[in-house]
């Protein structure tokens, strides 16, 4: 990286070089679900948005209300 800093724009195709290396380092290209490896694109993305949905989702129930309490904020 420092040799694109002293170069600029000069020496483009090491930045671009570097960008695509850090992407191929940083994808997925196998996922293991429920015992199985899972390979395709589109299961992977599917498996990936289902884990996080299920790490925020928060079921609908009826939580108790407060009504009457007075509460004294200390600071």
């Amino acid at each position: 990286m420092t040799h694109w800093l002293k170069d600029g724009d000069a020496n483009m195709g090491y930045f671009h070089t570097c960008l695509k290396n850090k992407g191929k380092r940083s994808s997925i290209m196998a996922l293991l679900v429920q015992a199985h490896w899972v390979h395709d694109v589109t299961c992977i993305w599917e498996n990936v948005v289902n884990f996080f949905f299920n790490q925020f989702f928060e079921p609908n129930i009826r939580r108790p209300m407060m009504e009457g309490f007075e509460f004294t904020i200390c600071l």
